[in-house]
């Protein structure tokens, strides 16, 4: 989540159970903030100091050096899988029309299973730091979204809307946010258009 590089947070090395049960092996996971005083260096040597057999790091593109870091370590093989773009809105200023379709309607929706096959049509073959890595399954993707969106929603603060057609149940596209009130921040987690529907304003 976006939020993992804005809190005012220490950077630390945590477990991520679900990866490292899902793929046999140890998986870490290293977010560093904005905030971080740590240098390139330094974050490179956590990571060849710790015992994982997979670190997923996700780091600033501000900080280029830190890819020269981490590939001179001895003890690791580094690759680097993507890159994320986040973008921001003020849904207080947006335009009245947006978001608006005679074709389409949104729906609240907090059952996982209304959006299972749609989450697996949509990122079938879909490339990520998965995708990317050689010693993960094919399958790890679509798997790994499916068990991110189902435990996203079991929380509080998660919030899922459908799209379909003006009329009809079947959902077309999803989004699945997670929505701080009291800071008037809404961050969308995970989305998908069915992709035989794709480029006809459903995202929208």
């Amino acid at each position: 989540m976006f939020s993992d590089f804005v809190d005012d947070e220490p950077t630390q090395l945590q477990i991520s159970l679900t990866e490292s049960q899902r793929f046999g092996m140890s998986v870490g996971r290293l977010s560093v903030p904005f905030s971080s005083v740590e240098s390139d260096d330094e974050i490179a040597q956590l990571c060849a100091d710790s015992s994982y057999d997979l670190i997923i790091v996700r780091v600033s593109a501000d900080r280029a050096g830190i890819l020269s870091s981490l590939q001179g370590l001895v003890e690791r093989s580094v690759l680097q899988a993507d890159t994320l773009e986040y973008f921001a809105w003020d849904l207080s200023n947006l335009p009245s029309e947006s978001g608006e379709s005679l074709d389409f309607e949104t729906h609240a929706s907090n059952q996982f299973e209304t959006i299972r096959s749609l989450v697996e049509v949509s990122f079938s073959g879909y490339r990520n730091h998965y995708s990317e890595n050689p010693q993960l399954a094919r399958s790890a993707t679509v798997e790994g979204y499916l068990e991110w969106v189902e435990r996203a929603m079991q929380a509080e603060t998660s919030r899922m809307f459908l799209a379909t057609k003006t009329g009809q149940l079947e959902p077309l596209g999803f989004i699945v946010a997670d929505v701080n009130v009291q800071q008037h921040i809404a961050e969308v987690l995970l989305n998908g258009v069915d992709p035989a529907h794709r480029r006809q304003g459903v995202y929208q």
